[in-house]
């Protein structure tokens, strides 16, 4: 439901523009774990990674409950998968979830 919501005002936006100047809708913490999500399967598609022993390995798609720290600060989503080992990323995304940057992803050895 908050991926409805938030590509509803996405079209919106593009529709009715007027709607959409001045201050952009702050996105629910489970609507940016969501969008978050959406970005990085999309930007990690296709790469991958090599483990500690040096084989290589597709990324895994992610999941909205993976993310460990969630904040917003600075007029900004910063959403961080950072796990004691394994496959890492960070993300960042405007108050409404737009201007999504891959901002760190790789692998983590124990």
């Amino acid at each position: 439901m908050p991926l409805v919501r938030l590509l509803l005002f996405s079209l919106s936006c593009f529709v009715l523009p007027i709607l959409c100047r001045g201050q952009a809708a702050k996105l629910a913490t489970d609507e940016a774990r969501q969008a978050a999500t959406v970005f990085v399967n999309r930007a990690l598609e296709g790469k991958r990674y090599k483990d500690f022993s040096g084989r290589m390995h597709a990324y895994p798609k992610f999941e909205p409950r993976w993310w460990t720290k969630v904040t917003f600060a600075g007029g900004r989503w910063r959403l961080i998968f950072d796990p004691p080992a394994g496959v890492t990323a960070a993300v960042s995304l405007d108050p409404d979830g737009g201007n999504p940057k891959l901002e760190h992803y790789g692998y983590a050895p124990q």
